[in-house]
């Protein structure tokens, strides 16, 4: 007989309850929250259970993956989803939610979300420690300038070490700043170290990884943007089509509609929020570093064609200041997310310089010197021409009369077609 299993997982036990075919509730019960006491209690209860459902949350990815590895048809559902419906049950309470989650096993109306392996979970921890320590050298930073500028002194600008040796500079004389700002510095350079630390650790993982050194290959995009997009993305193949992993990481605009009323909004930023982060600040290097990608290291003529109706790409870029004119602004963050799945699917380098590998000093034979020789060409291919000056383009609007005259033409310049032969 078939049997459905719904889980509601709390930190200390978990609610287990078997519903039948016909969603009828046949064992209920309260077990530890621990893999090996929900799997005994699910194939003493429920043998042929086809269907075992638990919700997202904190613990969910230890126990899929624990129930998984022990032969039983775990199936994680989104919680909103599982909010959705059990929200109509009149009272809720863990026995209650157990029920619901089993009948929605029965009926089949859910949504499988996928669960990230424990190595992405790990490098994406990495990634996250690393983010919160920078972040938290940030604000010690801005603590400080906010202190001194109170009282007229300040920092100005300084990266690296000169910002410790700025402030030191400036409480040098002043005991009472430093019993209250010294702690503060001491505090921002043990961070750093953690953060030297952590940068080399990620470094470790990005050369030893041949796909992340792949996505290294695209424009903008270092080891920790890299690692990042494979911890997040985990298996591309679960996506049917590169477009749908900007939908992923919340880089679409949202979209109401009803009846008629149709409009558009601010992106959804949904998914990984680390993610996003990473990918605008890559999509921010196309923009302004335009000189890091070549028109044919974006993809062949179609692609662009799709990506960038004719002029209208030119004209958004001219009109912000950029002169990256050749991708439409709109579609940068795009190009990046699809450029880094269309590698992880295809097993390929993103190639810029008209997809020829940059050579490097150890090839000999002078083709790094070539090499520069033809970029430097390029750069000044693409330099634009100085402003002229207003009189050259009065004289140009207005030219004196006979100034341009020859075969052909009259005194104005103009082409004569009465008395030419």
């Amino acid at each position: 007989m078939e049997y459905y299993v719904g889980l509601d997982v709390s930190l200390k036990q978990t609610s287990i309850c078997v519903v039948d075919r016909a969603g009828l509730v046949v064992r209920e019960g309260v077990v530890d929250s621990d893999p090996e006491a929900i799997s005994v209690y699910v194939r003493s209860k429920a043998p042929e259970a086809v269907r075992i459902g638990l919700e997202t949350g904190p613990t969910s990815t230890w126990l899929w993956t624990e129930l998984k590895r022990m032969g039983l048809p775990v199936i994680c559902i989104d919680a909103r989803h599982a909010k959705a419906v059990l929200k109509m049950q009149i009272n809720k309470n863990d026995r209650n939610d157990a029920i619901g989650i089993a009948r929605i096993m029965q009926t089949g109306w859910f949504k499988e979300v996928h669960v990230k392996d424990i190595d992405s979970h790990s490098v994406r921890a990495l990634l996250a420690s690393r983010a919160l320590l920078v972040k938290i050298k940030r604000d010690l930073e801005n603590h400080v300038r906010g202190l001194l500028k109170n009282l007229g002194l300040v920092i100005g600008r300084a990266t690296f070490n000169v910002f410790a040796a700025r402030a030191e500079e400036l409480i040098e004389d002043r005991p009472d700043l430093v019993a209250a700002v010294r702690p503060l510095l001491e505090a921002r350079n043990a961070v750093e170290q953690q953060v030297s630390e952590l940068d080399r650790k990620v470094m470790k993982l990005a050369r030893r990884d041949a796909q992340v050194q792949r996505f290294m290959t695209v424009p903008g995009v270092g080891p920790i943007t890299a690692l990042a997009f494979k911890a997040t993305i985990d298996d591309p193949a679960r996506f049917a089509r590169s477009r749908s992993v900007g939908a992923y990481v919340g880089l679409t605009s949202r979209r109401h509609a009803s009846g008629e009323v149709d409009w558009s909004g601010r992106i959804s930023k949904c998914g990984d929020a680390m993610l996003r982060s990473y990918l605008f600040e890559a999509a921010g290097v196309l923009l302004t570093r335009p000189e890091m990608v070549h028109r044919e290291g974006l993809g062949d003529e179609a692609r662009q064609a799709q990506r960038a109706p004719q002029g209208q790409g030119c004209s958004r870029a001219q009109a912000r200041g950029h002169s990256a004119s050749h991708v439409d602004r709109r579609n940068r963050v795009q190009l990046v997310e699809e450029g880094n799945c269309c590698l992880a699917n295809e097993n390929t380098e993103f190639l810029p310089n008209g997809r020829k590998r940059r050579p490097c000093r150890d090839d000999g034979d002078g083709e790094f010197d070539r090499f520069c020789a033809s970029v430097r060409k390029a750069d000044r291919d693409c330099n634009i021409e100085p402003p002229t000056s207003p009189y050259a383009i009065m004289r140009r609007a207005h030219p004196y009369r006979g100034e341009n005259s020859g075969p052909g033409k009259d005194d104005h310049g103009e082409l004569d077609t009465q008395t030419r032969n």
